[in-house]
């Protein structure tokens, strides 16, 4: 039998992330970092301009309409 490995313990910081991509996957990666404690949502893109606008102001970030600004 292999020794028990010590739990792991969160970090009381956040993870500042950003979303590229908001159609599909990108939008349920989103929904579901969102809802965590420990993501800060800070940015947002989409070649979609009106579509990570409104993502944006939904998840109070700032919208990108490129990724490599981000």
């Amino acid at each position: 039998m292999s020794p028990k490995k010590p739990a792991l313990k969160m970090s009381k910081e956040s993870l500042k992330t950003a979303v590229l991509g908001l159609e599909g996957k990108g939008r349920l990666l989103l929904e579901a970092a969102s809802s965590v404690e420990n993501f800060q949502i800070r940015a947002v893109a989409d070649k979609d301009a009106a579509l990570a606008k409104k993502l944006a102001l939904k998840y109070n970030c700032t919208p990108y309409d490129d990724y490599r600004p981000v």
